[in-house]
């Protein structure tokens, strides 16, 4: 079929096979598993087009492995110890790739390898009282993002509504750093917010304590390294991706 040929022509037309690593030790998303917070569906989604994956626990390699094309961290629910941030922030450094998708009410311990690269994650849920979620059978925990950042990741996305369960904030630290690139990747509408502090099922927008929105729940960030674009793409929520939704 269609798709099998157009498989057959990426094969034989890459210079290499490209190798997606996901690290594990942490609670991370599972790429091998097929019940509903698994990522077995995305999994076989990158198989398709002719990528391999695999897992990393990064205690036991010490390193990043050399093969690895992109370093995914995907919903870690335990923090990681130093030295494997320190990893993937030498990884990044390099000339690498990194996706890291946070969940809220996590401490990843990523805090000092994200301000490197001028991203800080919030400690809020985002709340979403457009009511376009109903469209979707869903509520205010889960956010609908219309508006996307200018950039290859995103831009067929556009006129398209897609939506996050339980995300958190992620926003740019302010400072003036000439060495990176960064876009927005995701916002919501102006109807949402980050809530600090969500008591039972109330949540309420609390001026000056809460982020006012459109609330930004995905970033990229790029840095030139030598002949390399080293690229970290951060984006507050895993939910989406999972077998589930």
């Amino acid at each position: 079929n269609e798709q099998d040929l157009i498989n057959s022509i990426m094969k034989v037309t890459r210079d290499q096979l490209k190798t997606i690593c996901f690290v594990t030790g942490h609670g991370e998303r599972d790429f091998a598993d097929g019940e509903a917070e698994g990522y077995q569906s995305i999994d076989k989604a990158l198989q398709n087009e002719n990528y391999q994956t695999k897992s990393v626990n990064l205690v036991t390699e010490n390193q990043v492995p050399a093969d690895c094309s992109v370093v995914v961290l995907s919903g870690p629910k335990s923090t990681l110890i130093p030295a494997e941030a320190t990893m993937v922030g030498k990884f990044l450094d390099e000339g690498g790739k990194a996706l890291i998708q946070l969940d809220p009410n996590t401490n990843p311990g990523l805090t000092d390898l994200l301000s490197a690269w001028n991203v800080e994650v919030g400690n809020d849920t985002v709340i979403d009282v457009s009511g376009g979620g109903r469209l979707f059978g869903t509520g205010p925990a889960v956010p609908l993002v219309g508006e996307y950042g200018d950039h290859p990741i995103t831009r067929d996305m556009k006129r398209t509504a897609t939506f996050f369960p339980l995300a958190r904030s992620i926003g740019k630290i302010a400072t003036t750093r000439g060495d990176l690139t960064q876009v927005d990747l995701l916002k919501t509408s102006e109807r949402s917010w980050g809530e600090t502090s969500i008591e039972g099922d109330a949540a309420k927008f609390d001026e000056g304590k809460d982020k006012e929105g459109p609330v930004t729940l995905g970033i990229t960030t790029t840095k030139t390294v030598g002949d390399k674009e080293a690229r970290l793409v951060v984006i507050g929520d895993s939910n989406f991706a999972d077998n589930n939704y």
